[in-house]
């Protein structure tokens, strides 16, 4: 879990850089992590790392799982590409329903095969 986490504050960390000379720089880090964090939070059989996306726009609003709860899960706003973000959520922190994200990830590994 360790991994994990080490790899969502290198995500996160990734925000701060929206020097646009470096985008593609930065897209393709976040891609990076984005596989890194989905491989791993599947062979650890957990939400945690995991990144939420919304159709925004044309494109989407990202999100990573930070912490799963009881009943929700603790997410963190991914400024990526044109970084939109979701009403519900918004540009920072925020959480939405367990049994929510477990439906948005299930719907991501089908859709995957």
């Amino acid at each position: 879990m360790k991994e994990i986490q080490d790899k969502i504050k290198e995500l996160i960390a990734l925000n701060a850089d929206n020097d646009y000379e470096k985008f593609d720089e930065r897209f393709n880090k976040q891609e990076k992590l984005f596989k890194e964090l989905k491989a791993l939070a599947k062979k650890n059989k957990t939400l945690l790392g995991r990144i939420l996306r919304f159709g925004v726009a044309d494109g989407d609003a990202a999100y990573v799982i930070t912490r799963v709860n009881k009943n929700s899960v603790s997410t963190q706003f991914i400024d990526y590409v044109d970084g939109y973000s979701d009403w519900h959520l918004g540009r920072g922190k925020g959480n939405l329903a367990l049994h929510k994200a477990k439906a948005l990830i299930e719907f991501e590994d089908i859709f995957d095969k």
